[in-house]
């Protein structure tokens, strides 16, 4: 009985923990719109929102990739991207709270069904590394 307790208490929190962060991914990505789109005319995320579990702790995490915004206006795109890759954020949810780990200049490629995914990122010149998560960062683990 108290195994069952015990795990419908850990289910509930992670279930908590999930609900909570769909408004702190709006207040985000509006944060992301408002820095990247230069004129401040605004714009929004066409692309490059990634909503997933990164680090195999059941939690939704949360990547943003400056590629996959579109302002309005005469740029057109965030400032925060270059002739060729982008700031691609990497955000892990610990424990109901996204916070911020980690900034990459890259394009995310895709990202792997596995339990701890693979993120292709293509960097400069079209290169493509993968990325996992090891326990406190996203680490470039090669081709």
């Amino acid at each position: 009985m108290r195994l069952a307790l015990a795990i419908s208490l850990t289910l509930t929190g992670a279930a908590q923990a999930q609900s909570d962060i769909a408004p702190q991914v709006d207040a985000i990505l509006q944060g992301h719109v408002a820095e990247g789109c230069l004129n401040g005319q605004g714009g929004r995320f066409v692309d490059g929102v990634y909503q997933r579990d990164l680090t195999g702790d059941g939690l939704t995490d949360l990547i943003v990739d400056h590629g996959g915004m579109s302002c309005v206006g005469d740029f057109g795109r965030s400032g925060f991207c270059g002739a060729q890759v982008c700031s691609v954020i990497f955000y892990v949810n610990q424990g109901g709270t996204l916070t911020e780990v980690q900034e990459i200049l890259a394009i995310v490629g895709e990202i792997s069904d596995t339990p701890v995914p693979l993120i292709g990122l293509h960097g400069h010149g079209g290169g493509r590394n993968f990325w996992r998560w090891n326990g406190s960062a996203f680490v470039n683990i090669g081709e």
